[in-house]
C-alpha cells in the first residue's frame, strides 16, 4: 500500500466506456505484479484473483460493460473470505488506477462455465479493467455520490481517516456499513439490509473489505493506523454484524 493508492480515494470513479484495444504485455505483467502484492486482512483467508480475456465472460444484462480484460475473483462464501476479498479487491482497483487505467466492479459480468470455478472455490465478483474512452478520475469530491460522515460514524478523533471511507464504492452505492469510534480503535460494522436477496447481501459485505481498505490507506498516510485485529462476541453485535476492529494509535 502505498500513498498514490491513497490520493485516488479521492479522484477514482467507475468507467463503464473502454477502448477495444488490448493492454500491451507490459501493463499486463504491471497488472500482474499488483496481483501478486496485494495484502489480506486474514493472511489464511482463501481468495484467488484471475485476469480474464473478455471472450471468457458472459454477460447477464443486455447492456454490458466491454472491456478488453476482467479480473475475476474467486473464494467460498464464508464472511470472512469475502471481507478478505473486498479488502484485496480495492487495493487491486486504486493501484490499477494510479496507473491511468480504468476499472469498474460488476456483478452481472461473470465468468463462462469454463471459468466458474478455480481450484474448487466458486465465482465471486468481477472488476473490468482496461483504457477508458475519456477520464478515469472525478474533477472534484463534489462529484462522490456518497451518504454524509455522520450517517456512517458517530464521529470522534478519526473522522479524517473515516472519510476516505466514506467515498469507497459500495453496490448501488448503498454504503451498509457503520464505522463506531473509540478510545485507540475504530469497529466496523455490516448493517443488515435484505433488499436484493443473498446476492446483494454477498456483496455488501464484499464492500465492507472495499471500506476497510481505505481505512487502511487512510491510517497509514495520518500515522495513526496500527493493526487490524478481530473481537466478535454478542455484544459487539449492537450496532449492526460486526465485522472488524481496526487498531489505532
Amino acid at each position: 500500500m502505498n500513498d498514490a493508492m491513497y490520493q485516488e480515494i479521492f479522484r477514482r470513479k467507475s468507467v463503464r466506456r473502454f477502448t477495444a484495444g488490448s493492454l500491451s504485455p507490459e501493463v499486463l505483467k504491471d497488472i500482474e505484479d499488483i496481483i501478486g502484492g496485494v495484502e489480506k486482512i486474514d493472511e489464511d483467508a482463501v481468495v484467488i484473483v484471475r485476469m480474464l480475456a473478455g471472450e471468457a465472460m458472459i454477460s447477464r444484462l443486455d447492456t454490458a460493460v466491454n472491456a478488453p480484460y476482467y479480473l475475476v475473483i474467486y473464494c467460498d462464501n464464508g464472511p470472512r473470505n469475502l471481507v478478505n476479498a473486498g479488502y484485496m479487491l480495492e487495493q487491486i482497483q486504486l493501484a490499477l488506477s494510479a496507473k491511468g487505467l480504468g476499472t469498474c466492479c460488476l456483478h452481472m459480468m461473470v465468468p463462462d462455465d469454463n471459468h466458474a470455478t478455480v481450484e474448487g472455490l466458486p465465482y465471486q465478483v468481477t472488476m473490468a479493467v482496461g483504457y477508458a474512452q475519456g477520464s478515469v478520475r472525478r474533477n472534484d469530491v463534489s462529484e462522490f455520490d456518497r451518504k454524509p460522515l455522520s450517517q456512517i460514524t458517530n464521529g470522534g478523533p478519526y473522522d479524517e481517516e473515516l472519510e476516505a471511507v466514506r467515498l469507497a464504492p459500495s453496490v448501488t452505492n448503498a454504503q451498509m456499513w457503520y464505522f463506531e469510534q473509540g478510545e485507540q480503535r475504530i469497529r466496523a460494522y455490516h448493517v443488515q439490509n435484505f433488499k436484493g436477496g443473498y446476492t446483494f447481501f454477498k456483496l455488501h459485505v464484499i464492500g465492507m473489505g472495499l471500506a476497510l481498505c481505505h481505512l487502511k490507506l487512510a491510517g497509514i498516510h495520518t500515522g495513526r493506523f496500527d493493526h487490524f485485529a478481530y473481537e466478535y462476541d454478542e455484544e459487539a453485535n449492537h450496532m449492526g454484524n460486526y465485522v472488524q476492529t481496526v487498531c489505532m494509535n
